[in-house]
């Protein structure tokens, strides 16, 4: 006996799963989405917004930076921060959309002003950034979680696997910066670096 999808009862694993996301919804940020477009316009347009502010809160960072080293690394994840809201305003416009998502004006305030200030050396900075991302995996999750949800959009799922891939580098290179210039004020007790 057949039926549309060929013989009755065979199984088709990818039916199965599109049956099941399809079932459940696509979600992100405690919002269920009726299909993966609008999961995936969502989800640009807020990584968008989150990463063009990034590249502008870096390039404060790296203009009043003291450190050489410090100064450098923050100038080539400024190039990958900038890069990535660019290319994903363009991938939202390539897919119809608009970029619209803003951060809130308190939280662009307050790291603005923290990562501009001369007064606060880098390896405070530095720290803070550690604190807050101390898994990079975890760091990255969001992404990742948008990644497997997408089974359609295959430039898109390519897209964010490699900003994933750039995000783990910059918490990396934070963790390397923060360690070698805590050892440094450890040697020379100062933290003024």
């Amino acid at each position: 006996m057949k039926d549309d999808r060929g013989e009755l009862g065979a199984y088709n694993p990818e039916e199965c799963q599109a049956a099941e996301q399809s079932s459940k919804g696509y979600r992100y940020d405690g919002t269920t989405f009726a299909s993966e477009r609008q999961l995936v316009a969502r989800f640009l347009d807020d990584l968008r917004a989150a990463e063009s502010f990034g590249a502008e809160v870096v390039a404060l960072w790296a203009d009043v930076a003291r450190d050489p080293e410090v100064r450098g690394g923050l100038r080539a994840i400024l190039a990958r921060e900038r890069s990535h809201g660019e290319m994903l305003a363009r991938r939202i416009e390539e897919l119809g959309g608009t970029c619209a998502a803003e951060l809130g004006a308190g939280l662009k305030q307050a790291a603005s002003a923290h990562l501009a200030s001369v007064a606060v050396p880098d390896i405070e900075k530095l720290r803070d950034f550690v604190a807050r991302y101390p898994d990079m995996n975890a760091a990255v999750k969001p992404i990742g979680d948008v990644i497997l949800q997408i089974e359609e959009d295959l430039e898109t799922r390519a897209l964010l696997g490699a900003i994933a891939d750039d995000e783990i580098a910059t918490q990396r290179w934070m963790a390397t910066a923060f360690k070698r210039l805590a050892a440094s004020s450890e040697h020379s007790g100062r933290s003024d670096s």
